[in-house]
């Protein structure tokens, strides 16, 4: 090619929980940073708004937005197990030689995924990125305790605690975390005393007087986490609304 330009790339959208499917949900086109997408079915396509000469350099510009959909996915009410599989590039070439190829599409691979039968609950609509959203180094960790915690609550005190501690250290203390964040800090403080509980159940602690950590706690426990996670991601300016403890589920 004389002028070689990615035209689009091309990947299979994929839900990783077979009870969560999206075959009868509506096209979804918009904007992911430098890209224009469009995901309809199993395909989502991405044209670059700007000159890649090469695949791979349109992929490290889009794949992180991607990856930053994943997981704002995961972080949604309800949460959506999703990926994108890359298949293809489409490449054309901008200053062609007479009589020779324009586009060179990839070779696309196609992949079949089983699984048993559950019952399953299909969506209307696909899960949409947040533009605003960044994964980094404390969001992912923070969100791996939560869906462990969600599968197995035995850790949960265990887990709701590290996240008070990895928020307060990555941000130099309780209250400066929960200003960077965007919550209360009543939501913070809340977290520690609840996971400090001696529940025998789902304890941190070995010993002490039992206090058992309610049905309610336990359930506050996790949107607390699922909020921190999502508040965790690097944001191009703080959000713009404070979460207090009256937008978390009431205790009695």
């Amino acid at each position: 090619m004389n002028d070689p330009h990615v035209n689009a790339l091309v990947y299979r959208f994929r839900s990783l929980e077979p009870m969560d499917r999206f075959g009868a949900a509506a096209p979804l086109g918009t904007g992911l940073d430098r890209f224009s997408v469009r995901l309809e079915g199993e395909t989502l396509r991405a044209e670059p708004l700007d000159h890649h000469a090469t695949g791979e350099e349109a992929r490290a510009a889009l794949e992180p937005r991607l990856h930053d959909w994943e997981v704002a996915a995961r972080l949604s009410v309800p949460p959506h197990a999703i990926r994108f599989d890359y298949l293809d590039a489409e490449i054309v070439d901008r200053s062609p030689t007479p009589g020779g190829t324009v586009v060179r599409p990839g070779t696309a691979r196609a992949t079949v995924f089983t699984a048993d039968a559950y019952v399953a609950v299909d969506n209307a609509r696909f899960p949409e990125p947040d533009p605003t959203f960044r994964t980094n180094s404390l969001v992912e960790p923070i969100l791996d305790r939560l869906e462990r915690s969600r599968q197995d609550q035995t850790r949960l005190a265990y887990d709701a605690y590290w996240i008070h501690v990895a928020v307060c250290r990555a941000f130099g203390g309780e209250a400066e975390a929960a200003k960077a964040l965007g919550v209360s800090a009543n939501v913070l403080k809340q977290l520690k005393r609840i996971a400090n509980k001696h529940d025998p159940d789902i304890s941190r602690k070995p010993a002490g007087s039992v206090v058992p950590i309610t049905p309610e706690e336990r359930a506050w426990l996790l949107e607390a986490m699922r909020v921190l996670a999502d508040r965790s991601g690097a944001r191009p300016a703080r959000p713009s609304r404070r979460w207090t403890l009256a937008d978390l589920p009431l205790l009695p």
